[in-house]
C-alpha cells in the first residue's frame, strides 16, 4: 500500500521536497592537523584524497577525516595539469611533482617586486597553461600569463584593455580558455565604465569588453559544459554563454557565488553567508538549501566547493564562524568499501531494463550512481522524488551496480541491462 501512494504522489509534492533537500544532507566538520585559520580551497585528487588550503596547503588521504600540512602556502585554486603536475594559484605559484605532499615555489612569471597575488590557472586542450595575476598598482603585474612548458616559464599576455585595467587594486578571480585563443577574464575593477570581463579571441594579444557583465558583477569560475555552453559563477549568482564568452546570461541565484561544482545534472554552489545550494543543471531551476546550520554546516561564509565521484562534498569555508573545511562524507571512510554495503533499502523496476529504470523509495536529496562492472560512474543525479527515472537506452547490455547515498548512508542493489 505504501508504495502505491508514493507512485501517485502529486507533482506538487515531489516539488515540496526537492525543496527541503536539505534534510537529506548531513554535513560535518574536518579539521583535524589544520590551522586555525580561514580555508580558502578545497580540491579532490580521487574518491581518498583531497586537497585544502589555509595559510598552508593541507593534503587529506582519508576523505577529510585528517590532514597533514606541507610546505605550500595560500591558495586559492588547484590544478592538475595533463602530466600529472599539480599547480596552487594563490599568494604565490606552486608546483608539485607528488601529488601535493611537497610543494615548490615558482619564481619565474615574469612580475616586478609588489604585493601580488594569483586567483586562477587553467589548461588549454594542447596543454598550454593560463593563469592571472593581480597587484596593488605595480605597472606590469596585473594580466594573463601563458606557460607552454608545464609552468617552467612564463610569458604575459598582451595588455587588457589598457593600463588603467591593470592598475586596479581589485583582484582578477578566473579565468576561462579551451583553445588558447579564446581567452576570458574577469575580476573587480574600479573603472567608471563599469566593465569587469573582458575576452580576447587572439591569445591574448588583444582584448575587449564582453556583453551582459556589468560593474559590480564580477565571475568567480567559469568552465565549458559537454553541451558547448559555458557556466560560470559570481556576484549575482550563475551565468551562462553560448558564444564562448562574448556574451553572458543570468540563468539562477543571487549573492555572492564564490564556487561550484558540477555532479552530471546538478550544479552545488557555494554561496557566500548563506550555505550550499542545489540546481538544476538541465534548466537551472533551483533545488535546494542543501547546506546550512539545519543539516550540520557550521559556517556559512563558504569559499569553495568540490565533489568526489561517488557523491560526496567537500566545502571549505572563512569567517567568525568559518575557518574550517567540511564534508556530507562518512567519517573514517575511503568510499571505496561502500559498494557491498547496504544501510537502507529502495526498488527499482524494471530488472532487467532496456530503456528506463524507476528508482522508488530512496529519499529526496539523495545521490543515485550508476557504475559498471569496473567500477567506472556511467551515471549519477540528485534524486527529487519518490520515483525517479533514469534512462537507459544508451547503456549496453551488462550488469551494473545502483549506489544510494544519502546522509552518509549507502544502498547498492544489481541491475541488468538486457536488450
Amino acid at each position: 500500500m505504501r508504495k502505491n501512494v508514493f507512485k501517485t504522489i502529486t507533482i506538487a509534492a515531489s516539488f515540496s521536497l526537492a525543496l527541503s533537500a536539505n534534510a537529506q544532507y548531513q554535513w560535518r566538520d574536518i579539521n583535524n592537523g589544520t590551522g586555525a585559520e580561514s580555508k580558502y580551497a578545497i580540491h579532490v585528487l580521487d574518491n581518498n584524497t583531497l586537497l585544502g588550503s589555509g595559510f598552508y596547503v593541507y593534503k587529506s588521504t582519508d576523505n577529510g577525516d585528517n590532514w597533514t600540512q606541507t610546505n605550500g602556502g595560500a591558495v586559492s585554486r588547484f590544478l592538475k595539469s595533463s602530466s600529472g603536475k599539480i599547480f596552487g594559484a594563490g599568494s604565490k605559484l606552486y608546483s608539485s611533482l607528488d601529488n601535493g605532499d611537497t610543494w615548490t615555489e615558482i619564481t619565474t612569471v615574469p612580475v616586478p617586486a609588489g604585493y601580488k597575488i594569483y586567483n586562477d590557472i587553467v589548461q588549454a586542450n594542447n596543454g598550454d597553461l593560463f593563469m592571472i595575476g593581480s597587484s596593488n598598482s605595480v605597472v606590469g603585474v596585473t594580466g594573463a600569463y601563458k606557460s607552454t612548458d608545464d609552468g617552467a616559464t612564463w610569458t604575459k599576455l598582451g595588455t587588457m584593455i589598457s593600463f588603467q585595467y591593470e592598475l586596479q587594486t581589485h583582484p582578477l578571480w578566473s579565468i576561462w580558455t579551451e583553445d588558447g585563443n579564446t581567452i576570458v577574464v574577469s575580476g573587480q575593477t574600479a573603472l567608471t565604465n563599469g566593465q569587469n570581463t573582458i575576452r580576447s579571441t587572439d591569445g591574448g594579444a588583444t582584448w575587449s569588453y564582453v556583453s551582459g557583465i556589468n560593474k559590480p558583477i564580477c565571475l568567480t569560475k567559469i568552465i565549458k559544459r559537454p553541451n558547448g555552453t559555458l557556466l560560470a559563477s559570481g556576484i549575482g549568482g550563475l551565468y551562462t554563454s553560448a558564444d564562448t564568452g562574448a556574451t553572458f546570461s543570468h540563468v539562477a541565484g543571487a549573492g555572492t557565488h564564490y564556487d561550484f561544482t558540477v555532479r552530471n545534472d546538478t550544479i552545488f554552489t557555494a554561496y557566500y553567508n548563506l550555505g550550499i545550494e542545489a540546481y538544476s543543471a538541465i534548466d537551472y531551476s533551483y533545488l535546494g538549501l542543501i547546506g546550512d546550520s539545519s543539516n550540520g554546516l557550521s559556517s556559512k561564509a563558504i569559499r569553495s566547493i568540490a565533489a568526489n565521484s561517488i557523491g560526496y562534498l567537500f566545502a571549505a569555508s572563512e569567517g567568525s564562524t568559518g575557518k574550517k573545511f567540511h564534508t556530507t562524507a562518512m567519517g573514517s571512510s575511503t568510499g571505496i568499501s561502500l559498494f557491498n554495503k547496504n544501510d537502507f533499502e529502495f526498488d527499482m523496476f524494471p530488472n532487467p531494463s532496456s530503456d528506463v529504470v524507476i528508482i522508488i523509495d530512496a529519499p529526496a536529496g539523495s545521490i543515485v550512481s550508476i557504475k559498471d562492472m569496473t567500477g567506472k560512474v556511467i551515471c549519477d543525479k540528485v534524486i527529487k522524488s519518490q520515483q525517479e527515472t533514469i534512462n537507459t537506452s544508451e547503456f549496453v547490455n551488462g550488469v551494473y551496480n545502483i549506489q544510494i547515498l544519502n546522509n552518509g548512508s549507502v544502498a547498492n542493489k544489481k541491475l541488468v541491462i538486457s536488450k
